[in-house]
């Protein structure tokens, strides 16, 4: 009698409910007792801010083996700890990867830059961004970590400052693919002198191409209304004047030169960055075999 009576005490304390072993203390930081065997001792959840918790065995085994227990989690009082070990990104948010690197932000974190391309490929509107397996947007491609972490403080104070370890032609050429405007505005960085360099390309090429429309394109339709197949420019000051020497007459071809007197346009071209620059406007307009050059 004394053996069944054991039994069924033992029995009895298995099977008591959750929400009987489980106990919790509002301490300031929550600790985890685990009873292997499902069911708890005397001590279970004695010490102040822990929470009892009981694994119970698998394949009715009657010990456990460390490749056999699962974790149980209640329906009780505490059945949201399973949640504890969720690592998706919360409601509101997306996770961006650019260069291996894992950027969470706000879903609606683009839309204060509508003419932006990551405004553009996750408006509600159009929605470009593409998942993978894990529901992550792979974006940017060839534009680096640390460029792409500067350049997210544009869509939130509307200012990138380039890192000092990042050239500033490759933030230029990263700001260029995600269609960020590239000025004094929005552009910081310490290195002055190749900001500028950048700051002098872009208006050496908007400056080259009103003197291109206004001052050459004319002279050009005219050479070629006479079916020349190429224009040569020479471009004098407003002060130059042009004196032919009946002994010392042009060479082949010079008596067909077309003049443009312009001060602005011959100081223009006395930098050879600038003549850089208005070979590649010249080349962007489909011509070809141009030669520039300063005498």
């Amino acid at each position: 009698m004394a053996g069944l009576q054991d039994e069924q005490n033992h029995t009895n304390m298995a099977t008591e409910s959750d929400d009987e072993v489980e106990k919790i203390s509002l301490g300031v930081r929550t600790k985890f007792q685990v009873c292997l065997n499902g069911a708890h001792n005397l001590d279970c959840g004695k010490n102040e801010g822990k929470v009892t918790k009981h694994f119970r065995p698998v394949n009715n085994e009657q010990g456990p083996k460390n490749l056999g227990v699962k974790p149980y989690f209640g329906s009780g009082r505490h059945g949201k700890c399973g949640n504890a070990v969720n690592k998706s990104v919360p409601d509101g948010k997306m996770t961006l990867i650019v260069d291996d690197t894992r950027f969470v932000v706000e879903r609606n974190k683009f839309d204060s830059r509508p003419n932006t391309m990551l405004a553009r490929m996750f408006s509600p509107s159009t929605d470009y961004g593409q998942k993978n397996d894990k529901g992550e947007f792979v974006v940017a491609q060839g534009v680096s970590s640390n460029v792409f972490k500067s350049i997210l403080d544009y869509y939130s104070v509307g200012i990138i400052h380039c890192p000092p370890t990042v050239p500033i032609q490759e933030l230029r050429e990263a700001c260029d693919y995600l269609l960020i405007p590239f000025n004094a505005t929005v552009i910081k960085c310490h290195n002055l002198r190749d900001l500028l360099h950048e700051f002098s390309n872009d208006g050496a090429r908007e400056q080259f191409r009103k003197y291109l429309e206004i001052d050459i394109v004319p002279l050009m339709v005219q050479a070629a209304k006479m079916g020349r197949r190429e224009c040569h420019v020479v471009i004098l000051t407003n002060d130059d004047v042009v004196e032919w020497d009946e002994e010392y007459p042009p060479s082949t071809g010079e008596e067909d030169t077309q003049i443009i007197y312009s001060s602005d346009l011959n100081g223009f071209f006395k930098y050879f960055e600038n003549r850089d620059v208005a070979k590649e406007v010249l080349k962007e307009r489909g011509l070809k075999k141009i030669r520039l050059g300063n005498e």
